[in-house]
């Protein structure tokens, strides 16, 4: 049994870990189901949201749902890990999920799962905009998926979604779309990284999609003026950049 300076030691480190989650963090949701998170999706204003100048990271789902049983009985094993930050080269955000078929035999109907990522970001002012060029970069995975099978990226802003990238067929792919984006106003940006696996029959066991994390394409650079701009007033944001790197 730990002594008493012990167990108050343990209470305080475990306290600590916990602190992050408390202070804002993304949320998760499986085929529509809020698995991780306080609301998905998140709400707007600053408790939840990333301000200037902080990140996070972590990985999940917390278990019983890291394990999926569809309608048809076909199971599935999910892991995910993320990150988000927000900083003067603008709004970052990189989700990376791994689903793996754990039936004993191969599948027989079509088996559709989509996981989601929500991140806000947050920052002070009037007359903020949250316009300009978003970059998605994800790298794509298919091993021992039945023919017909495809894996699909989709990243969203205020409900603005950027192209939809996607593997079809056993293979692996890094794919990148660069848009310009419009009407993004208000304090709270919010994002949606969507991954859709559509797993076709004839998919073996052990069968994985996956996300791997891909090579970071150079940061692009804000122009001077709005470089200085956001150190002396960050809450006027005229052009932000999101990548999502390897995810």
């Amino acid at each position: 049994m730990p002594s008493p300076s012990k167990k108050y030691l343990y209470l305080i480190v475990a306290a600590a870990l916990l602190v992050p989650s408390a202070a804002f963090g993304a949320s998760f949701t499986i085929d529509g189901v809020c698995v991780q998170g306080v609301a998905c999706p998140l709400p707007s204003g600053s408790g939840d949201a990333l301000s200037s100048g902080e990140s996070e990271s972590g990985f999940g789902p917390p278990s019983p749902s890291n394990v999926l049983t569809l309608g048809d009985g076909d199971t599935y094993s999910i892991a995910w890990t993320y990150s988000a930050s927000f900083n003067a080269g603008g709004t970052n955000i990189s989700f990376e999920p791994t689903v793996t078929y754990t039936g004993t035999s191969a599948t027989t109907t079509a088996d559709d799962i989509t996981l989601d990522m929500f991140e806000n970001y947050y920052t002070s002012g009037v007359g903020v905009n949250w316009n300009g060029a978003y970059t998605e970069d994800a790298a794509l995975v298919l091993s021992g998926a039945g023919p017909g099978s495809s894996l699909t990226a989709q990243l969203c802003y205020d409900g603005t979604c950027l192209a939809a990238l996607t593997q079809s067929g056993n293979g692996s792919s890094t794919k990148t779309n660069t848009q310009t984006l419009t009407g993004l106003t208000g304090n709270t940006l919010s994002a949606e990284y969507e991954f859709t696996f559509d797993f076709a029959p004839g998919t073996s066991s052990g069968s994985t999609g996956s996300s791997p994390p891909s090579i970071p394409e150079p940061a692009q650079t804000l122009p001077v003026g709005l470089a200085l701009l956001s150190f002396a007033c960050y809450h006027v944001v005229a052009r932000r950049r999101s990548n999502a790197i390897g995810s």
